[in-house]
């Protein structure tokens, strides 16, 4: 945080949510694993004289940390039927032997922008999510 102009801000962000839900194709889950979103920042003014907020990643690059979770109704119910061949095809594999679960885990889709302390929402955080299946 060397780079803080004397007089502004500087110091890390940890921010962790430990319960909640988001939806995938209207199905909500449930969030039952902490969801941590952690980085620095610092503060300096642009040529307007205005305080700009800059991020800092970690230095083991881990802003997001996450762990999968469960996905009420599994494959069944998120993406079967389908009409895609691939996804038909995957549903029939994991009904006859039975591996139905899924499990979402939320993964980062670029930086995190945005950073205002006193916004009501302090950060943009870009996500995409991966379904895994063990078919």
């Amino acid at each position: 945080m060397r780079l803080a102009a004397p007089g502004f801000a500087m110091g890390c962000i940890k921010s962790i949510t430990q319960s909640g839900t988001f939806t995938i194709n209207g199905i909500p889950v449930q969030i039952m694993h902490p969801v941590i979103v952690q980085f620095g920042t610092y503060s300096d003014q642009d040529s307007s004289g205005n305080q700009v907020f800059h991020l800092v990643p970690p230095q083991d690059h881990k802003e997001l940390l996450v762990e999968p979770e469960a996905t009420p109704g599994g494959l069944l119910a998120l993406l079967c039927p389908s009409s895609d061949p691939a996804v038909t095809k995957l549903c029939d594999k994991a009904t006859k032997s039975g591996h139905t679960e899924l499990t979402a885990e939320v993964q980062l889709a670029g930086d995190i922008t945005n950073f205002s302390p006193l916004a009501e929402t302090p950060f943009t955080l870009p996500i995409k999510t991966k379904l895994n299946n063990p078919c």
